[in-house]
């Protein structure tokens, strides 16, 4: 988890898909379904199966942004190609680009006036899908997003899988209700087309785009939210996300998340800077406790002073720990006082 200003289709490194015919390729479907792809050889056909069996009233495009896999994702999709000649679009690269950059000129390429996301390594799970979510846009012009609960689930390690997100979103939700909490699953988001119109480049500098989207797109309209699961999102050790332990993937996050809060209007800045705190914190926690002292200093460097503004910090807890890193003597003394030895219930949680 993009149209962008002065890019035009003569300096895209990828070849389009030349099996579409005449009518279709003048004709502007009403979904364009975006999905990227990399090294997707085991996943990719049930993807784009999943989204070939959706049953509509309506024509849908599925454009992928193949990234020069080294694996054969590239020959099964122009396998599938023959197979739905007038529906499915690739863009192949001729060069790795990575996710972002494949991103951005995929989303350029999608003409629909809804668009959805799914990456190439997840699935949709219902057949009505697509049809439920646009009939929810098409009734509801003010929101600028329709999403649902997703499945996750464990392709290696046997682990039980479990619903996204964790929590009861309202029917209807807002930017600040996302700001606070991200509900968004991205093999679970319908864009209005003309809310992510013109997405400015830091959307692209972060790992977490498919939130930052979200985001923006939140400015333009409010989120509709329908409680089924209708689709799966995939976790297994290829993925990217996957291969990085916690302590990579919370010090990842804290920084996207500052660079997104840039952006942001004051109060939702404020919040997303506090969520980027509790993360780093909770890396602080760890590798006190893993004895990493010199470690934890750093990432506790990082969260001054500009955490001193930030609303949402359990004020005990961020106290302790300093005291713990730069001031041991000091911590001793305390330790003998119950305020010191006893946290806030809520302190334990991450």
């Amino acid at each position: 988890m993009h149209p962008f200003v002065n890019f035009t289709f003569s300096c895209m490194p990828f070849a389009l898909s030349h099996n579409i015919s005449s009518k279709y390729a003048h004709a502007h479907p009403k979904v364009s379904v975006m999905m990227i792809s990399y090294n997707h050889e085991k996943f990719i056909r049930q993807a784009i199966q999943s989204v070939m069996m959706q049953e509509t009233n309506f024509d849908y495009e599925v454009v992928v942004g193949e990234d020069f896999s080294t694996d054969n994702t590239r020959q099964v999709l122009l396998e599938l190609r023959e197979k739905y000649p007038n529906r499915l679009k690739l863009l192949l690269n001729d060069r790795n680009l990575g996710a972002r950059e494949n991103t951005k000129q995929t989303i350029h390429t999608c003409r629909g006036q809804y668009m959805a996301m799914l990456e190439g390594d997840d699935y949709w799970i219902s057949a009505h899908k697509l049809q439920k979510q646009v009939d929810a846009l098409d009734k509801h012009p003010d929101w600028s997003i329709c999403a649902h609960r997703m499945s996750v689930i464990f392709d290696d390690d046997g682990q039980p899988s479990y619903h996204y997100p964790t929590f009861d979103p309202k029917p209807v939700s807002t930017l600040d209700d996302l700001a606070r909490a991200a509900f968004v699953g991205t093999s679970s988001a319908l864009y209005r087309k003309s809310s992510i119109e013109h997405l400015p480049a830091w959307v692209f500098q972060v790992d977490i785009g498919d939130y930052a989207i979200s985001l923006f797109a939140a400015k333009h309209g409010k989120i509709g939210f329908i409680d089924e699961i209708m689709s799966a999102y995939r976790r297994h050790a290829s993925g990217w996300w996957s291969q990085r332990d916690s302590q990579t993937q919370r010090i990842g996050l804290a920084g996207d998340l500052r660079i997104i809060a840039r952006h942001m209007a004051w109060q939702h800045r404020r919040i997303l800077e506090s969520q980027a705190a509790q993360h780093l914190l909770t890396v602080v926690k760890k590798l006190i406790v893993g004895g990493k002292v010199s470690e934890a200093r750093k990432v506790m460097d990082s969260l001054f002073p500009w955490a001193y503004c930030v609303p949402g910090l359990h004020w005990r807890r961020l106290l302790r720990m300093y005291l713990i890193l730069y001031a041991p003597s000091i911590t001793q003394i305390f330790r003998k006082v119950k305020w010191f030895v006893m946290p806030a219930k809520h302190d334990e949680r991450s």
